[in-house]
């Protein structure tokens, strides 16, 4: 291992390091002399030297009108590393001693759910957006077509067109009237739809899963949203969401 390598390895950097040997070799010296020797700039040999002077180890006098450094006894590096030690051990303590309590507010912030209640046609829209923010890039929803298409029916500037820009996978599970048209409802990229009949299984409000959360929307007369920030209760939906996409399968559109 180089010289250089093992102060490195006491924390010092490339460029402390290069400032320090160049004036254990020259003794005392001026900056640009230090400088030259070094290879470092003279300008940024001038911070080294302030940093080497704060840490203890190089020294500054003025001769002859001239500043000029020197370098300390080495052993100033082992005094360094052993006040640095101090520091550390009571740093240490002090961890020791404030840790349960931020453990406590870790805990307890763990365990609080965030709901946040949405009136009003702007829910659809601030759902979306939160949606198209989320990190998996991927959804599944539940919901009434028939609604969906009454309360947010497919318009030119569709903010869920983001959802094909950043090539979302999406599940649809989607209910419909059967004694209505069925509503034009273009596809997603990257979205799989599965039907099952609202007759013989009624839902009446659309729910999203993603991420760690759960957005659910009323799109009836009283539109609203609802979005629940809860790992444990995004997990639960989304286990009923896979055994209810796992029985749609025998459903088609013409049955």
């Amino acid at each position: 291992m180089s010289l250089e390598t093992k102060l490195l390895s006491l924390g010092m950097s490339e460029k402390e390091t290069a400032v320090y040997l160049a004036m254990l070799y020259l003794g005392s010296a001026t900056a640009q002399d230090i400088a030259l020797r070094s290879g470092v700039n003279r300008a940024t040999t001038y911070v080294m030297l302030d940093a080497l002077i704060n840490k203890g180890v190089a020294s500054q006098v003025v001769r002859d009108q001239k500043t000029v450094f020197t370098a300390e006894d080495p052993l100033q590096l082992l005094r360094v590393l052993e006040s640095k030690k101090a520091d550390i051990e009571e740093a240490m303590g002090n961890a020791r001693l404030v840790i349960p309590q931020l453990q406590e507010l870790y805990q307890l912030n763990k365990t609080k759910v965030n709901v946040r209640l949405i009136e009003g046609k702007e829910s659809i829209k601030i759902i979306q957006n939160d949606i198209a923010r989320c990190k998996s890039k991927a959804f599944d929803n539940l919901l009434h077509w028939n609604y969906e298409e009454s309360q947010a029916p497919v318009q030119e500037d569709d903010r869920r067109e983001i959802f094909n820009e950043k090539k979302f996978k999406i599940r649809s599970l989607y209910t419909y009237d059967a004694n209505k048209p069925i509503p034009h409802m273009p596809f997603f990229k990257g979205e799989e739809r599965r039907m099952i009949p609202q007759g013989q299984y009624p839902v009446f409000a659309e729910i999203i899963l993603y991420d760690n959360k759960i957005a659910m929307l009323n799109n009836t007369d009283k539109v609203f949203g609802v979005i629940i920030e809860d790992q444990m209760l995004h997990d639960t939906f989304k286990t009923m969401f896979n055994l209810s996409w796992e029985a749609a399968e025998k459903f088609s559109l013409k049955k």
